[in-house]
């Protein structure tokens, strides 16, 4: 037998996701019986309710004008788009600190220097059960390991108890934790945590923080101009003001969503740390891990940014659009959230977002019977995620119902197999 070549910790892994298999599913159907014809809940972009993929026009126009120069050289660390990051990211909430900003591509990149800048091989990152699944793999391709926490009690709210509790745990065995948290607007769930969520999750961190352990936090909010009144779903930002020494706040901001640039791959990690020091070490040991990971980030979207956060009146533009895309998915959730409710459908507290989810523990066997009735969405560990950001609104009415006689026929397949 030929030896296997490849990295331990690379066996038996694959880049294919649940996500893109679904997708690939519904790809093959739209080809044999055509577009209209299924239903697609299974992409993570927005598609308007003519069943198009959403550019946002404004974005699109500033695209247009960039010149060569602006889109083919190597970029390095750009200070204006840094900054303009940070204005988009933060708002009117901009905590107090010494806030730094470094240049990556999207969420993923961000993520990647988290997990290998602020860990250690074999530590434990903490992360919600309910959680994107890249996550896991990051951690698992960079010699780290993940454990989770209960996103929700069983009143449907943040579990803030059980949050303390595994934070305590880790932090017997190790000397720092890394703690991602996807919210606003949960992938795959559309859970927001509450202002008063926020200031608990704080108090936890900053009491560790106090005893001399250190708690890196990192935010991932892909999502956040699709969660809620712009000035309003930024407010949670200023929990983060006037740090305790051993505890960073980290913020992972792209360009994927809120500028509907999805492949361009563009994005910032930044930082809210309580020292000087701490935030230019961030820097440093970030535009370090750049070079030697990616080299590059794409030069173009970041003239897009440049040019629209530069005229407030094309600003005016993009947020309105922001606003029109977030109302179209929120009607489409309503029907949802209102039939699931009618049909006696499980689901998970939404609250905005891209995706709903259905719990349950036959979700790939719920997933192939909907897809006999041309009905493709995702199947997860413990649910199913209906991408509410990619279904057109008139496809809408009937899909819990769908779901929840699918889930009905599986219940009855398993009993009759027991």
């Amino acid at each position: 037998m030929d030896k296997c070549m490849i990295s331990s910790q690379f066996r038996g892994l694959s880049g294919i996701s649940s996500i893109a298999e679904a997708n690939a599913h519904a790809d093959r159907a739209a080809q044999e019986k055509g577009e209209n014809h299924i239903l697609r809940g299974t992409s993570g972009c927005i598609f308007d309710d003519e069943g198009r993929f959403v550019i946002m026009k404004t974005v699109q126009r500033a695209y247009r004008q960039l010149v060569p120069e602006q889109i083919a050289p190597y970029v390095s660390e750009l200070d204006s788009y840094l900054e303009d990051c940070m204005s988009q990211c933060f708002g009117e909430s901009r905590p107090d600190g010494y806030i730094r900003a470094c240049t990556v591509p999207g969420s993923t990149g961000a993520l990647h220097h988290a997990v290998c800048g602020y860990t250690e091989p074999g530590d434990i990152v903490l992360t919600t059960d309910w959680h994107w699944g890249s996550y896991e793999n990051l951690c698992i391709h960079n010699g780290r390991r993940m454990e989770q926490f209960h996103l929700l009690n069983d009143r449907g709210t943040f579990d803030l108890e059980d949050f303390a509790r595994k934070v305590g745990q880790i932090l017997k065995y190790q000397d720092s934790l890394l703690i991602l948290l996807n919210s606003p607007a949960n992938n795959p769930t559309g859970y927001n945590l509450s202002a008063k969520e926020w200031t608990g999750v704080v108090h936890v961190l900053k009491k560790t923080a106090l005893s001399g352990k250190s708690v890196i936090l990192l935010c991932d909010v892909a999502y956040l101009d699709f969660s809620g009144e712009a000035d309003e779903c930024r407010q949670f930002f200023r929990c983060f003001s006037d740090l305790p020494p051993n505890l960073l706040v980290l913020a992972a901001y792209t360009m994927s969503k809120g500028f509907t640039l999805y492949g361009q791959r563009a994005g910032a990690l930044i930082c809210i740390a309580s020292t000087r020091r701490e935030a230019d070490e961030f820097v440093r040991v970030c535009q370090c891990m750049s070079k030697c990971t990616w080299g590059s980030c794409n030069r173009a979207p970041m003239h897009v940014m440049r040019a629209l956060c530069g005229s407030p009146s094309l600003l005016k533009d993009l947020n309105r659009e922001r606003t029109e895309n977030r109302n179209m998915i929120s009607r489409r959730a309503d029907i949802f959230t209102r039939e699931a409710k009618v049909s006696g459908l499980d689901m998970i507290p939404y609250i905005c977002g891209f995706f709903i989810t259905v719990p349950t523990l036959h979700a790939k066997q719920i997933c192939s019977i909907l897809e006999k009735n041309n009905i493709f969405l995702v199947p997860l560990p413990q649910g199913i995620r209906i991408a509410v950001c990619s279904i057109p609104l008139r496809q809408m009415p009937g899909l819990a119902g769908s779901v929840k006689a699918a889930a009905n026929e599986a219940s009855t397949l398993n009993f009759q197999g027991a």
